[in-house]
């Protein structure tokens, strides 16, 4: 059985890319373990709440298939947790798919993975850098598209909600070539 991690904030991550990648990562027989910077229950931006287990000082990037950051505008608790950090260079140095979607680009971008890197993800305001993310992504290196969709090596990017279900296809179809890869 495959496993992936999905990372969102304590507060105010966006539903629809938590629950569109969850839905198919779950019916595609797929472990989750959600992850947050607080255990309890997660608040996302519309009031529905996600039980969190395990802390981000917990996770061992070498458990999972993927790794998959969850954006929204509560973003910026994960930025600015230096496990999230850690998760992102760790995994991007074993080569394990990474994704971020829409605000959460930003995480890859602070932990310094997406150099060179053609990304995607949302472009309005941020409300942590109070620059669009576009910009802070460009400032840290990487080559931004606004695409809907970027894969660049081990580097799964999405612009915003509405690409959650290309988001969540691209994290499982990579993580299984990483799973099939590491048993062979």
């Amino acid at each position: 059985m495959m496993n992936i991690a999905m990372i969102l904030g304590p507060q105010r991550f966006e539903d629809v890319e938590y629950y569109t990648p969850y839905k198919l990562f779950r019916d595609n027989n797929v472990n989750v373990d959600i992850y947050s910077t607080k255990i309890g229950k997660a608040r996302s931006s519309t009031g529905r709440l996600v039980e969190v287990g395990m802390l981000t000082n917990a996770l061992d990037v070498m458990w999972y298939d993927a790794i998959a950051f969850i954006g929204g505008a509560g973003t910026w608790y994960l930025r600015e947790d230096k496990n999230c950090l850690r998760i992102a260079i760790e995994a991007n140095a074993a080569n394990l798919p990474l994704g971020a979607i829409c605000w959460s680009t930003t995480v890859l971008a602070k932990a310094g993975v997406l150099d060179g890197k053609k990304v995607t993800g949302f472009d309005g305001l941020d409300y942590g850098t109070r620059k669009p993310a576009s910009e802070y992504l460009i400032s840290h290196g990487a080559k931004y598209t606004g695409h809907i969709l970027e894969i660049d090596s081990n580097i799964i990017t999405a612009r915003d909600p509405g690409c959650s279900l290309v988001y969540g296809k691209a994290i499982l179809e990579a993580s299984t070539k990483y799973s099939r890869r590491i048993q062979k």
